[in-house]
C-alpha cells in the first residue's frame, strides 16, 4: 500500500488522494468479505471485533439467539435490552429482567445503543443497561453460559 501511495505523488495531490482512498476502500471491502467465511454463518466465524455486550435469558432463547445470530425484541418491548458489563444477580433482578438463567455474551457492530431510560431512577443500573430502538440487532462471537 505504501509503495502505491508514494509512486503517485508526482501526479498531483487530488489524484493521489483519490487513488489512496480507492485503494483503502478496496482493501476494506476485501477484508469485510472475508470475515463471514465460506459458509456465511455469523455464529461460528470470528469476525472483526466490535463491542462486547451481554443479554440475560433462558436456555431455549439463548440457543435461538446463537442459531440466528440475532437479538430480537419480544412483542412487548420496543427494542433489545443488553448490558455493557456482566450484572450482579441483584442488579439483574432490580432491572426487572424476567429470565435470569443464562447469560449470552456477544459482540456487535450495532452502534445505536442508548441507556435504558426505564432504569434512570437507579444510577447503578442506568450506567450499565442499554437498549436498542431497533427490533433486531445482528450479533456474533456468541457464547452462552449459566448465569449465577
Amino acid at each position: 500500500m505504501i509503495w502505491r501511495e508514494c509512486r503517485l505523488i508526482g501526479a498531483g495531490a487530488g489524484y493521489v488522494a483519490d487513488k489512496v482512498i480507492a485503494a483503502k476502500a478496496a482493501a476494506a471491502a476485501d477484508s469485510a468479505a472475508s470475515v463471514l467465511g465460506a459458509d456465511g454463518d455469523p455464529t461460528n466465524e470470528v469476525k472483526q471485533v466490535g463491542e462486547t455486550l451481554y443479554h440475560l435469558t433462558d436456555y431455549e432463547t439463548a440457543q435461538k439467539i446463537k442459531e440466528s445470530g440475532q437479538l430480537i425484541a419480544s412483542k412487548w418491548e420496543s427494542g433489545v435490552c443488553a448490558w455493557t458489563k456482566v450484572p450482579t444477580l441483584q442488579q439483574a433482578a432490580d432491572s426487572g429482567a424476567a429470565k435470569l438463567d443464562y447469560i449470552v455474551k456477544f459482540q456487535t457492530n450495532y452502534t445505536s445503543w442508548v441507556p435504558d431510560a426505564g432504569l434512570k431512577h437507579n444510577p447503578q443500573l442506568f450506567n450499565i443497561a442499554v437498549r436498542s430502538y431497533d427490533k433486531v440487532v445482528e450479533i456474533y462471537n456468541i457464547v452462552i453460559d449459566k448465569f449465577h
